[in-house]
């Protein structure tokens, strides 16, 4: 019963969120570079190419996603130099 209260605490005080991460894969001999954005919630995934207009490119997957309408609310940094990005949205599909 313990544990179920502070499972209810945690809730309260950190909102659920879904997350995506994002891969970055080099250009090759046929395809520029470019941000995989791997959806946690749903499983599925989405390559967007890397414009190089802005120096960061994870600016392109948060491009694509909010001009699908999720809004992209946080980021966070991991050590295999992948990012992870945060949405209260859990309607809009990926793709």
């Amino acid at each position: 019963m313990k544990q179920e209260t502070e499972k209810t605490a945690v809730r309260k005080y950190t909102p659920n969120k879904r997350a995506f991460v994002l891969r970055y894969f080099g250009a090759t001999n046929n395809r520029g570079s470019r941000i995989k954005i791997i959806d946690c919630r749903f499983g599925l995934s989405k390559y967007v190419d890397r414009s190089y207009n802005h120096t960061d490119g994870s600016i392109d997957a948060i491009q694509y996603l909010e001009a699908r309408g999720i809004h992209i609310e946080g980021q966070a940094e991991r050590s295999d130099n992948e990012t992870l990005l945060f949405s209260s949205n859990f309607d809009i599909a990926l793709k």
